[in-house]
């Protein structure tokens, strides 16, 4: 019953992220159809910084509270539960206010490195700092909304953080796009005023969200066994007690949240300062592409390796506590083997289509199907950070994250420049992946070390897929030159859309027919069906006509 509830709650959640992730993605379309490059670059500097606020202010508490609730509710010590939940809110309501306070006062030195000391490229440094100003309202609810979505994940009740995710993009997308169409369409008004609308629509909908949690938050707390649960401990912990065991639980995850938003932030203050001292007139233009419109598609499969790295680390924790080593070591085969599995042939995939992906979402430009080419790989790269890094907390060595990260970031900070004085774009991506490469070595090297796992066997699989997918990428270059003796991608959305149709269902057959045949399919996913049953079950049929 309690696995079912598990399995339930974890299927909630999961639906939900991909429905947020989806709606993300989608939004993108119209919306940088409607503001343009330079305006999606305005808008991704009030993002990526907004984003590592975030990361900053909530320090890793959601996670490590719903890590200690649920221990505590294990050990029937609700008012503990209760107890540390109500610091977490107070905790989080101050932080939050010292948060806005600090990136709204920050915001005009932060547009002037943006802008690489220039009072305008394209965007100006008023305008920047205007709309960091704006969004930096959100932050006042958004860490006291995470701490109240880990405090319902810790009783493994997934549907306040879903719904309020859900409801929360639906309302900031549908602000963002309608008051952008608006504005600009109707009004003949500037996308820099659009953009304005849209970091609005940002905070209107982290308030909306806040709202539907204090909803759960209530109707739980009404809750008549709640209360009989709550009023039959008389031992609880002290208080001071919960907040050291808080912060000791919760800092690993804060130093595993912070990752990604810092490497785009060492982006967002050198990307402009290098390409303008090459001569790029208009970096932002490209900056928008990289930063948003890009960063957007190999984000969706990334997201999903994210979702699955995160129910890795209650059975790895689990099987490690109980010196399982044989438990741990087929956890973390099956997690290497799926992601690899899975994420690697949509990476030959988005480099054989790079150029088709990129017209049906955002158009023609010189530069976008090239960016994705280059970035595509890197799909594979964050997807193996994210199972890497939840490995280690599943082992609790989690102290080695901190230096595994702080690596990676030092890399990606003292060649991110120098990379793209000499490379353009192509040197940030390659500075993101050097610095990633770097830590999720690092990470094998602590995860062989702890649980005297040997990658021998990994490295062969690895392999293996690695053939399965470059044959399926070959054999798809070839149908991709027939296909354009026939479809013209570019004449419209309908003509590009059936040929991504055709060439996803073709190479989705081609990969699962090789998996099945060798074997390799079987094995991954644990499945009985082999190549023969199904050949077998072919033939009957024909037998029958």
């Amino acid at each position: 019953m309690k696995e079912r509830k598990f399995l339930s709650g974890a299927l909630t959640l999961s639906i939900a992220i991909v429905l947020v992730k989806l709606m993300g993605l989608l939004f993108v379309i119209p919306f940088s159809s409607l503001v343009g490059k330079e305006g999606v670059a305005l808008y991704s500097y009030a993002y990526v910084p907004f984003s590592l606020f975030i990361d900053l202010s909530t320090i890793g508490i959601p996670l490590g509270l719903s890590k200690l609730i649920a221990k505590y509710d294990a050990e029937s010590d609700f008012k503990s539960s209760h107890r540390l939940f109500v610091v977490s809110m107070l905790s989080m309501v101050l932080i939050g206010f010292i948060a806005a306070f600090t990136m709204y006062k920050l915001s005009p030195a932060y547009a002037e490195r943006v802008l690489a000391g220039q009072s305008s490229i394209v965007n100006s440094v008023e305008s920047i700092t205007s709309i960091l100003q704006i969004v930096a309202i959100a932050l006042i609810v958004i860490p006291t909304m995470s701490v109240i979505r880990g405090f319902f994940q810790g009783k493994n009740n997934m549907l306040p953080t879903a719904i309020s995710q859900v409801i929360e993009q639906f309302i900031r997308i549908s602000f963002i796009l309608i008051s952008s169409f608006v504005l600009i369409k109707m009004l003949d008004g500037t996308y820099e005023r659009a953009i304005s609308y849209a970091v609005k629509g940002t905070v209107i909908s982290a308030f909306v969200g806040f709202g539907v949690l204090i909803f759960f938050v209530i109707r739980s707390s009404a809750d008549r066994q709640f209360q009989r649960n709550y009023e039959s401990v008389k031992n609880p912990e002290p208080v001071l007690k919960l907040i050291k065991q808080l912060f000791i639980v919760a800092l690993p995850f804060a130093i595993y949240g912070i990752n990604l938003s810092l490497y785009q932030f060492i982006d967002s203050v050198t990307f402009n300062k290098a390409m303008l001292s090459v001569g790029e007139t208009n970096p932002e233009y490209i900056y928008g592409i990289y930063a948003f419109e890009v960063h957007k598609i190999i984000f969706i499969p990334i997201s999903l390796a994210v979702a699955f790295s995160s129910t890795l680390v209650p059975a790895i924790s689990y099987d490690f506590a109980k010196n399982n080593l044989s438990g741990v070591e087929k956890n973390i085969i099956k997690a290497f083997q799926i992601i690899f599995f899975f994420t690697f042939p949509i990476v030959i995939y988005t480099m054989v289509f790079n150029d088709q992906i990129y017209h049906i979402l955002f158009g023609n430009n010189p530069y976008g199907g090239n960016i994705l080419l280059t970035y595509a790989p890197l799909i594979l790269i964050f997807s193996l950070n994210s199972v890497s890094m939840s490995i280690i907390q599943g082992i609790n060595r989690h102290k080695y994250l901190f230096f595994t990260i702080l690596i990676g970031v030092l890399i990606k900070l003292m060649t991110n420049y120098i990379f793209i004085v000499f490379m353009g774009v192509d040197g940030a991506i390659l500075s993101s992946a050097l610095g990633l490469i770097t830590t999720v070595t690092l990470n094998f090297v602590v995860i062989q070390h702890y649980t005297e796992f040997e990658f021998n066997y990994l490295l062969k699989r690895f392999l293996f897929i690695i053939f399965l997918s470059i044959v399926m990428g070959i054999i798809l270059i070839f149908i991709d030159q027939l296909l354009e003796l026939t479809i013209d991608y570019k004449l419209s959305k309908l003509s590009n859309l059936l040929y991504l149709f055709i060439t996803f269902i073709i190479g989705l057959v081609l990969y699962f027919v090789m998996g099945l045949y060798t074997g390799l399919l079987r094995i991954i996913t644990e499945s009985k069906i082999t190549y023969q049953d199904i050949m077998k079950k072919l033939k009957i049929t024909d037998d029958k006509f």
